[in-house]
């Protein structure tokens, strides 16, 4: 590992979680982000939670048109990433958890 990956590793990021009230898919998202902030991040990660129901103006300023939809900022680009984060392999390697730059495609 090269030392700006190292630094970059240990910058914080920031996410902005947009959900649906307590919607299935949005109960999921907030519990995978919380486990994947606790584990691979270990908590080196601030989190922004908006319900798009009682606040659809942060949502629509944003360009959120789906939920749950997280948005995360830090080193690099923002990146977002839409659904109930329920890969943590794909979660981890988009965010550059595993030693992967930040924002990487998937297909």
């Amino acid at each position: 590992m090269s030392a700006a990956n190292s630094t970059s590793q240990q910058q914080s990021l920031h996410f902005q979680l947009f959900v649906a009230g307590s919607e299935p898919n949005s109960r999921r998202a907030r519990d995978n982000l919380a486990r994947v902030c606790a584990g691979p991040l270990n908590g080196r990660c601030t989190v922004e939670i908006w319900d798009v129901f009682d606040d659809f103006e942060r949502a629509l300023a944003h360009g959120i048109l789906v939920a749950p939809t997280l948005i995360v900022t830090g080193p690099g680009q923002p990146i977002t990433l839409i659904g109930d984060l329920g890969d943590e392999v794909k979660l981890t390697e988009a965010l550059g958890v595993n030693g992967q730059a930040r924002g990487r495609s998937h297909g």
